[in-house]
């Protein structure tokens, strides 16, 4: 019946008085000289299913804690996902904005030289054509679309470092 102490963790002094029997009479329980009173035997059932069932919330919470952190990881794994993906949106909104530039210079180059008149038409047109070609690939709509997306991974970003701060 160490059983019961292992169980328990209390002496045969502590177990005696919580189930209101003498020292003598518990130490007969354990080695199996005696039974114990029935009122005595109901307190042991009830302290036992007692620590069972306490035994098995603290399991149930071992469940909840993994279930929580896992829960955590795939939020921390979406949140850098979603600055990466953030990082790349910007590159590509960078390099739009630069090309964008790049390009109205061109026209502005290209009214010049129009202006003079010196140079070879059939040269000009095939410019303007290309700088056209390019600004409709690189378009304020595109632009326009990749904002959008930044905006919204900006905002998810927002809400899942908002929860990652609420879960701890």
């Amino acid at each position: 019946m160490n059983a019961i102490k292992d169980i328990t963790g209390l002496t045969h002094d502590e177990m005696a008085t919580i189930l209101g029997v003498h020292r003598s009479q518990w130490s007969m329980y354990v080695s199996g000289k005696r039974s114990l009173p029935l009122e005595a035997t109901i307190k042991l059932n009830e302290l036992l299913q007692s620590i069972q069932k306490n035994k098995a919330n603290k399991a149930h919470r071992a469940v909840l804690v993994t279930e929580n952190k896992a829960v955590i990881q795939a939020w921390q794994k979406k949140l850098t996902d979603l600055k990466i993906n953030l990082f790349q949106v910007n590159k590509k909104i960078e390099e739009m904005l630069k090309t964008r530039n790049q390009l109205y210079a061109g026209l502005t180059t290209l009214a010049f030289l129009k202006a003079k008149k010196e140079h070879n038409v059939v040269h000009l047109q095939s410019i303007e054509k290309r700088i056209n070609k390019c600004l409709a690939t690189h378009s304020l709509e595109c632009l326009t679309t990749l904002e959008v997306k930044k905006q919204q991974i900006e905002n998810e970003i927002s809400i899942i470092e908002e929860k990652l701060e609420n879960k701890n």
